[in-house]
């Protein structure tokens, strides 16, 4: 295992901005990080001893003390903790004979708690040895430690090889002939319709190069096609498990027809759900399907039979011969849809299937175009603020490196998602892949940058998995690289990892992560834009900021200006105390009333809602009174990252506010005093008797803190505890001191 570790080392580069993942692949290696691995990463490296120290015990995934051969770890996050993941920790506990944090004499077993899991549609949820089990109640904690059954293999999608064309829209359309040519023989495509009178290339143009400026008008050719949505929260419930099972079922009764894996349509509350495509058929979606639905379900689509016994809703209007449509399905009805239009419809490990769904058209046109003032210009008409939470100006971030001098430029997304109760950039890079690459490349020709960096968080496994296969096939196909499509356009875009640390959601703290540093945030100016990693220009942008762009492109700015009031849509990660969760789109200025009751249902459970968490540890505890408020970038309710969790009646606000603050705390990269000492000192505070003048007390703190600290995460960390003092006073100002022993 040693002799592992140091060839695994020794593979990389001897420079500092290997750090981070030469540590990811020694623990990888041992399991944890020994001493011995940290002097072997110092000596390769050429880093001191002690700043590889200093890197690794920044990290909550970096384990520095050698855990048991299984790990188990509980999501004691607000979603999960409202919804029995307590219960869960103590049986566990008492199951294991061990504390939180605590690992067996013989080394067989560790239990921890996690802040989140980020399955937060699932709660409450468990992992045990890296795989999750969502929906988890006490008479189901046997199973959870049986071996998972292992995956049936995929079948392997036929790479598409780098085309020829004089144009970049040439290119693409042999691309796309490319695609429909790989499609099995019994299946021929069927071609795209032609363009309408006075909209093709002098009357000539053929059905693939109309798809190219058409997109999404060549349709899948298969006589029947399922897709299972397979995601981080699906899978928690079994999802995977059930499309190995339905793809040996139709082989087994001779089906004709595809089952494909696909990301999540955001219908946590349904999973796992299936998507049936059949010509002549509306698109349907059954829900909560089991192992024992899936031989009555094929028998009844080889009988050409909508299938019977499931819930199921038609994407149309009206039923369809007995099936629920749209105007009867709330959690669909009340969205609008675009950047999530197509999670759960296209095969994410096919890049052949994106293209036949429009990947890539927007980007070959604008690279036809050569104009990319043109892109800035039509992003900045649009209104796409950055959707991580901090809402500033997308294009005028790329206008600004576009104008700065130095050289290479460099374009960064941030994929790392740490906030507790915040899922939605996973959502999109395990559901829709090549529109976040597609995004990614408009962006970097918009904004003159030439290298990326796709930084993913550590846990977020399966997207990793997805953006890497993604990554590897426009590779191969000739969008990323050299000359890409033929014109003089080059990018290249590698991926990293991070492993925790809530602070790499400042885009200043990333960039010290990537180059190998402690994570601690730059004081500004200069601006990425002008001195980012290692003095150059940097464009750092959100996943979700860049999924909109093809979109926008496409569709032009006034499409989406239409939007939310001049701001688009917006995603939300629907959780807690709730009938219908998931992920959603609505335009921006949405208010909390619709989220939560409209589509999420209400609480579910028959108990009025007391208050909803908007926007995670760096949000707002809201009181029913506002949910009414319009949900818009500074006003008087932000919608933040995107995280609301609804409360009922039954949760204690002080406690949530305290599992906001202790993260926080914990959390704080130390840089600043008003951060690194206030946010444990609010936490004191709050396990005080109380006496008249605590109010004060509290809320003076948390002003010098939101004032003083250096970055915005350290200026939120106080604002749960400010919205909760404010709308819960009575409640906030007698908190009983904590007894669960986290801080």
């Amino acid at each position: 295992m040693t002799q592992r570790r140091n060839d695994a080392i020794a593979q990389f580069p001897r420079e500092r901005t290997w750090l981070l993942p030469a540590l990811q692949t020694a623990q990888e290696a041992e399991g944890w990080l020994s001493p011995e691995s940290l002097v072997v990463v110092a000596l390769h490296l050429r880093v001191p001893t002690s700043e590889v120290y200093g890197v690794a015990t920044q990290y909550p995934e970096f384990r520095l003390i050698k855990p048991g051969s299984r790990l188990v770890r509980v999501c004691t996050g607000v979603s999960c903790r409202i919804q029995g993941g307590l219960t869960l920790l103590h049986a566990l506990q008492d199951r294991l004979g061990l504390m939180a944090g605590e690992t067996s004499p013989d080394h067989s077993v560790t239990i921890e708690e996690a802040d989140c899991l980020f399955r937060c549609g699932v709660a409450p949820v468990v992992e045990v040895d890296h795989r999750c089990y969502g929906r988890l109640g006490t008479d189901r904690l046997d199973r959870i430690f049986d071996p998972p059954s292992p995956r049936k293999s995929l079948v392997s999608v036929p790479s598409l090889l780098k085309p020829t064309g004089d144009t970049p829209m040439a290119a693409l359309a042999r691309l796309v002939e490319q695609s429909l040519t790989s499609l099995p023989s019994e299946n021929p495509p069927h071609p795209a319709p032609p363009p309408p009178r006075g909209e093709g290339k002098g009357g000539g143009e053929d059905a693939f190069s109309w798809a190219v400026v058409r997109p999404g008008l060549v349709r899948h050719p298969s006589e029947l096609r399922l897709v299972v949505g397979v995601g981080s929260c699906s899978g928690s419930v079994g999802a995977d498990i059930l499309m190995d099972r339905l793809a040996e079922e139709v082989e087994r009764q001779g089906l004709s027809a595809t089952v494909v894996e696909g990301g999540c349509n955001g219908m946590c509350y349904a999973a796992p759900v299936v998507e049936l495509y059949r010509p002549g058929w509306p698109r349907i979606t059954l829900k909560a399907v089991t192992l024992d639905h899936v031989i009555p379900l094929v028998s009844a689509l080889k009988a050409d039979r909508p299938p019977s016994g499931i819930e199921a809703v038609a994407w149309q209007e009206s039923s369809w011969r007995g099936i629920s449509g749209l105007d009867q399905e709330p959690f669909l009805r009340g969205q609008h849809r675009a950047v999530l239009d197509r999670c759960g419809v296209v095969d994410v490990s096919d890049l052949a299937d994106a293209l036949r769904q429009g990947s890539y058209a927007a980007f070959a046109r604008t690279l036809e175009q050569g104009d990319p003032l043109a892109v800035i210009s039509e992003v900045k008409a649009s209104g796409l603020a950055g959707r991580g939470g901090a809402y500033f100006g997308a294009a005028r971030k790329w206008e600004a490196c576009r104008n700065s001098t130095g050289s290479p430029k460099y374009l960064v997304i941030n994929g790392e998602e740490g906030e507790p109760g915040i899922f939605k950039d996973r959502h999109l890079m395990e559901g829709d892949p090549h529109r976040l690459l597609e995004g990614i490349l408009l962006a970097a020709f918009a904004s003159g940058t030439s290298l990326g960096i796709l930084f993913i968080n550590g846990e977020a496994d399966l997207s990793a998995h997805r953006m890497r296969t993604a990554l590897r096939s426009a590779e191969a196909a000739g969008l990323l690289g050299e000359r890409i499509l033929g014109s003089d356009f080059s990018f290249h875009l590698e991926l990293r990892r991070g492993a925790g640390g809530f602070i790499l959601g400042e885009e200043t703290a990333l960039m010290e992560a990537i180059e190998g540093n402690r994570a601690m945030p730059r004081p500004k100016p200069p601006f990425p834009v002008e001195a980012g990693l290692w003095g150059k220009p940097t464009v750092i942008n959100n996943v979700e900021t860049l999924a909109a762009v093809p979109l926008i492109v496409s569709r032009g700015a006034a499409w989406f200006a239409a939007l939310g009031g001049g701001r688009g849509t917006k995603l939300f990660g629907l959780s807690g105390h709730l009938a219908r969760t998931g992920i959603v789109e609505a335009p921006m200025g949405v208010t909390l009333r619709h989220l939560i009751e409209e589509i999420g249902g209400g609480s579910g459970n028959g108990r009025p809602l007391k208050a909803a968490l908007v926007g995670g540890p760096s949000g707002v505890i809201v009181h029913p009174s506002q949910f009414d408020e319009p949900l818009v970038p500074g006003g008087n309710l932000s919608p933040g990252s995107g995280g609301v969790v609804s409360l009922d009646e039954s949760v204690s606000i002080g406690d949530v506010t305290r599992t906001l603050l202790a993260f926080n705390a914990r959390e704080s990269c130390g840089k600043c005093t008003p951060c690194r000492e206030g946010t444990g000192r609010l936490l004191a505070l709050l396990q005080q008797p109380q006496n008249s003048g605590r109010r004060q007390e509290l809320e003076e703190l948390a002003q010098v803190v939101r004032l003083a600290s250096l970055c915005g995460l350290g200026q939120s960390a106080p604002l749960s505890l400010l919205s909760a003092v404010d709308q819960f006073p009575e409640e906030m100002l007698s908190i009983p001191p904590d007894t669960t022993g986290k801080v």
